[in-house]
């Protein structure tokens, strides 16, 4: 069960319904014929393990002398032939708005980049300097670099020091991948070879038109041109994003529990509804839009009746607080109540009223979000935001929502934001407040697959990922204490990490299971994907690192015997 399980969720789940996509470039490729839920059962250890990956766990993100952040991209190490790039995040409390940041590597004779100005960055509105592709490593060897960084005009200065790895120690997959494209009916879509995406292709392909179409008849709207879509073989935020083109995350790994199906449908409505336009389209009525048109958020669900089940729990955000603060509010939280409130109002007044209130919004200056939702609701329907509220609420009130629903609604929160604790601790690029989001064309132009296809991947981020992967399964098969089990064990690792703790595992049993396993598995040249748990034994999906042969899945075994996890 739980590898179906794993399958419905990561591949294709054909019963849900939501979105993603990206630009085009280069000549169609062909698919493979192979079916994306099968996978290779491995009976016995591998004979011969290639050069070993470094340890990168203290070599990946160093830490500065300062209050000042540093990111470096790509992650997971820096290897000869990279295009560096540096993040450098000012302290909250730091007044930088007329100062400078100037990079050198090894100085004083080396490279210079800058200075350049601290701006703001992301939806967090990160106070940084971003270098972006700036450091090419082609031609340099292998070994430690001085990187001196000098905020102009009168300080910090502090210097670090950063490990270049030779290029022939990444896994052989790494080292020949590319972008590739591929045209289906309706879309270009964009992916990395040797990756989940290529072998999973044709039945990606199948969905992506299946979703286009079923969106543009829910919007009863034709796409005005091919609709790019990015398939990202690595987290970023809650796994998809749209502007002109979609954004998706697909990877085995995929620790943020959403699907394929779903999150496709919701950002291609989203591309359709920036295409029928309109006045002005606050956030709550565009994310709302795509929740309703959806049939849910991250799953197909009853809306109303979830947000109802809010309300029971003591969750409710008031709706004029998410009109004019979105995206700072509890993500699920307040995508919810925005998907249940357009579900409402279509239920009072149909979805052609409904549409042309919202199409016809204007925006005046200086005036906010809830001002101007509450001006149309006036024209409207002779009704106010504080009275439309009222009127929701009263729904809200009227449901009875049942116990399991109450409990998916609690555990989906609470999975969500252990998801984001993670993220903004140990894979702080996937956080969606600063997610490190890349324009296609640009990576198409400068080559550049490194900053997608490596992301965190130490014994303690797969430890964590995989348990997150357990909570999400069990959490989409209504298994309630094992998901409440799953994400215990993660915050409390992350509890000690955050207290500096060194055996952060122990603090929880099956955390210790897991760290163990995934131990195991990276010393004999597996990378695990998805670990289910038994009190003896344990089954895992995983890759092996130095396949020449794209990212085939593994189903391993293990025991326990004598408190030692080993491959049966």
């Amino acid at each position: 069960m739980f590898y179906n399980l794993l399958m419905r969720r990561t591949i294709l789940i054909t019963a849900f319904v939501l979105s993603a996509c990206e630009p085009l470039w280069g000549a169609q490729i062909s698919t493979p014929t192979s079916p994306i839920s099968t996978f290779t059962t491995a009976t016995s250890t591998p004979t011969a393990i290639p050069t070993a990956i470094p340890d990168l766990q203290t070599e990946a993100v160093p830490e500065t002398s300062s209050q000042y952040e540093l990111r470096l991209h790509p992650e997971d190490g820096l290897y000869i032939g990279d295009l560096v790039s540096f993040e450098v995040i000012a302290p909250a409390e730091a007044d930088i708005d007329d100062f400078q940041l100037e990079v050198q590597i090894n100085p004083p004779d080396g490279p210079i980049f800058g200075p350049q100005k601290f701006a703001s960055f992301g939806i967090g509105d990160l106070s940084q300097v971003t270098f972006r592709w700036v450091w090419d490593t082609s031609d340099l060897e292998a070994g430690d670099y001085v990187i001196d960084f000098r905020v102009l005009p009168d300080g910090p200065n502090w210097t670090d020091t950063v490990v270049l790895f030779p290029e022939d120690t990444l896994p052989p997959s790494a080292l020949s991948a590319v972008w590739e494209n591929v045209s289906s009916e309706c879309c270009t879509v964009y992916y990395i070879s040797e990756t989940a995406a290529q072998r999973d292709l044709t039945a990606i392909l199948e969905e992506v038109d299946s979703q286009a179409a079923h969106a543009a008849q829910m919007l009863d709207a034709e796409f005005d041109e091919r609709t790019n879509i990015v398939i990202m073989p690595r987290v970023l935020g809650h796994g998809g994003f749209a502007n002109e083109s979609i954004y998706i995350s697909y990877l085995d790994r995929n620790y943020a529990g959403n699907n394929l199906t779903q999150v496709l449908h919701h950002e291609l409505i989203h591309i359709l509804d920036n295409q029928l336009g309109g006045g002005f389209r606050p956030t709550l009525f565009v994310e709302g839009v795509a929740v309703y048109l959806s049939g849910g958020h991250f799953k197909p669900e009853p809306l109303i009746e979830r947000a109802a089940a809010l309300r029971e729990l003591g969750w409710y955000i008031p709706i004029v607080t998410l009109a004019d603060d979105f995206y700072s509010q509890q993500h699920e939280i307040g995508y919810l109540e925005a998907g249940a409130l357009v579900e409402f109002m279509v239920l009072e007044w149909g979805w052609e009223a409904f549409e042309v209130y919202y199409r016809s919004i204007q925006h005046e200056p200086e005036s906010s979000h809830a001002e101007a939702i509450d001006a149309a609701l006036i024209a409207h329907f002779d009704l106010n935001f504080i009275e439309l509220e009222e009127l929701f609420y009263a729904t809200l009130q009227n449901q009875t929502p049942s116990s399991q629903l109450r409990d998916d609604v609690h555990y989906t929160v609470t999975f969500f934001d252990s998801v984001r604790r993670y993220q903004e601790m140990l894979d702080t690029s996937a956080y969606f407040m600063n997610a490190w989001l890349l324009n296609i064309d640009d990576m198409l132009a400068s080559g550049v697959v490194a900053d997608y296809l490596r992301h965190p991947s130490s014994a303690v981020n797969l430890t964590l990922e995989t348990l997150l992967i357990s909570a999400s399964l069990h959490l989409l098969n209504g298994e309630f204490p094992e998901t409440e089990r799953a994400v215990n064990a993660v915050n409390a690792v992350l509890d000690q990490i955050e207290a500096g703790e060194v055996d952060a595992f122990n603090a929880h049993p099956m955390a210790a299971d897991f760290f163990m396993i995934v131990n195991t598995l990276l010393g004999l040249g597996y990378q695990p994907q998805a670990i289910e748990l038994d009190e003896k034994s344990a089954r895992v999906l995983a890759t092996f690192l130095f396949s020449n042969n794209g990212p085939g899945l593994f189903e391993l075994e293990l025991i326990l015997e004598d408190e030692i996890w080993s491959l049966e």
